[in-house]
């Protein structure tokens, strides 16, 4: 990965995935911006959320995650931040939205194989899933 605030290309081994509202996204580029302008790469589509409201970025080879937003709910596993390392299985809320850092590709595909799963119960089971593991015990 390189290290850079500037929006670079990924290595084909070094991607990450965003998992929100069902939707797999997968960060390709050493910032991803999210927030409420169309802009961003990913869109959050909610007054309540700005128009640049966080980044995700890689710093040596790490996924650091930045709020930028004074106002509205920004977290990190129900904790606020306003920057830190994010890791596999990791919640970030940002105002009422849920998003889930995966470092390894989310396997939807075998989910959905399944003889009872639809595509969309395979990616409620994994989102469901990756909830759970994440939760305090």
């Amino acid at each position: 990965m390189k290290s850079n605030n500037n929006k670079k290309l990924l290595g084909p081994d070094d991607h990450a995935w965003l998992i929100l509202n069902k939707q797999v996204n997968k960060v390709t580029t050493t910032l991803t911006q999210i927030g409420r302008d169309l802009d961003n790469d990913i869109i959050l589509l909610d007054l309540t959320v700005s128009r640049q409201h966080a980044q995700l970025r890689v710093e040596d080879d790490k996924f650091i995650f930045y709020n930028l937003s004074s106002n509205g709910r920004t977290e990190v596993n129900f904790k606020q931040v306003d920057k830190c390392e994010i890791t596999h299985g990791d919640i970030i809320h940002i105002s009422n939205h849920v998003i889930v850092f995966y470092s390894e590709k989310p396997n939807i595909e075998t989910i959905a194989g399944m003889d009872t799963a639809s595509l969309e119960e395979a990616q409620d089971l994994l989102f469901l899933s990756v909830l759970k593991e994440s939760l305090p015990r």
